[in-house]
């Protein structure tokens, strides 16, 4: 009989500690917490933009007008900085295609008939982003306008608008095909 008492009290025993043991583990376990570190890198500031349209006229012997569009233009800031940017729209004066001295000046002169221009300020459609930036309109020639200006902290995604064109041309133009060159800058502010 003493066999069997000690072989069952070595058994409880032996049940004891590896019940212990087992508390002991899971007492003793830590509590992770997973950690991801995501890096987002800047890309630039850029514009594209589609073919600009004008509207051809006939002429009257008086002063006449057309209209066209600067196509579809669309400004990505893809900077991450916030620091705010422009868009400049400047254009020369058109110069007829077979004979350079035949020109229509954009040079605005109620006077004279002349002037080109974004008619008014386009409407902004924000594509991604926040803030879109605040349009503008005016004459053309010189400096040219500030078509677009996203302030500080705005303007950060990408925006497409479709500027209105208006041109005058003065009674005394010239028939024939006329081109300028419209340039359209981004900038940093």
């Amino acid at each position: 009989m003493v066999k069997k008492k000690l072989y069952v009290l070595l058994m409880v025993a032996v049940a004891f500690s590896l019940a212990v043991y087992g508390a002991g583990i899971a007492i003793a376990a830590t509590e992770q917490t997973p950690q991801g570190d995501v890096v987002i890198t800047g890309d630039v500031l850029s514009i594209a933009q589609t073919g600009v349209s004008v509207t051809g006229e006939t002429l009257t012997g008086s002063d006449i007008s057309t209209t066209g569009d600067l196509g579809t233009l669309t400004s990505i800031d893809a900077r991450g900085t916030g620091a705010g940017w422009t868009v400049t729209v400047a254009s020369t004066d058109f110069v007829e295609n077979t004979v350079a001295t035949h020109t229509i000046d954009i040079t605005y002169s109620a006077a004279n008939g002349t002037d080109f221009k974004v008619s008014s300020a386009p409407d902004v459609t924000t594509v991604y982003g926040n803030t879109a930036p605040t349009p503008g309109s005016g004459y053309l020639d010189g400096g040219g306008i500030t078509l677009l200006s996203a302030a500080a902290g705005d303007g950060m995604g990408n925006y497409t608008c479709a500027p209105a064109l208006y041109l005058g041309i003065p009674g005394e133009t010239y028939a024939g095909t006329y081109t300028a060159t419209i340039t359209e800058t981004i900038a940093s502010l």
